[in-house]
């Protein structure tokens, strides 16, 4: 398990073996412990647009219970 935790975790990368052997956990050695790389392309967030007038109803809903979350 912690195994799979380091390799899904972005560290900087050790400048040498010897660098990587002394603190593992703080360093990682390219295509040993590094993230692997995802296949399906992410695409940055993008908020969906709203109309005016869902736009008054969430402020007046915001006005009325405050934050909810």
């Amino acid at each position: 398990m912690a195994r799979h935790v380091d390799e899904r975790l972005k560290a900087p990368m050790a400048k040498s073996f010897e660098q990587w052997q002394a603190q593992p956990n703080r360093y990682d050695l390219p295509d040993v412990d590094t993230p692997k790389q995802s296949t399906k392309q992410e695409k940055p967030f993008e908020p969906k647009p709203i109309s005016h007038s869902e736009m008054q109803q969430r402020l007046a809903y915001h006005r009325l219970y405050g934050n909810t979350h």
